[in-house]
């Protein structure tokens, strides 16, 4: 797994990729050639503050990495959290349920 840092990965991914909906996040995807997917992790300030924000990126982080062999490598992904989303009931089980049905969405699983 690659991470995309730099701004304008995200805003390239954020215009030309689709977007995909589940429960508490939105996925955007934009086919690459590369042999590796990159990713990258949003949440918004609305979500609360740094230590909530950074706990909300490890979880959705290890969700991917744990389903990692699964995914169809060649893409761009950009995760952001939704902001409409409760924060406090949120575990890791939560996350990975909401990831894996946008990834399923998006046809990536193999």
């Amino acid at each position: 797994m690659i991470v995309l840092k730099e701004n304008s990965d995200f805003q390239s991914v954020l215009k030309s990729g689709r977007w995909y909906n589940s429960d508490v996040l939105t996925m955007y995807v934009c086919k690459k050639e590369q042999e590796v997917n990159r990713i990258g992790v949003a949440v918004g300030k609305k979500a609360g503050k740094s230590v909530i924000r950074n706990h909300l990126k490890r979880l959705i982080r290890e969700a991917y990495r744990v389903n990692e062999m699964n995914i169809t490598s060649g893409y761009d992904i950009v995760i952001v959290w939704k902001s409409s989303a409760k924060v406090e009931s949120v575990d890791f089980y939560i996350v990975e349920k909401s990831l894996l049905k946008c990834l399923n969405k998006a046809n990536l699983m193999k």
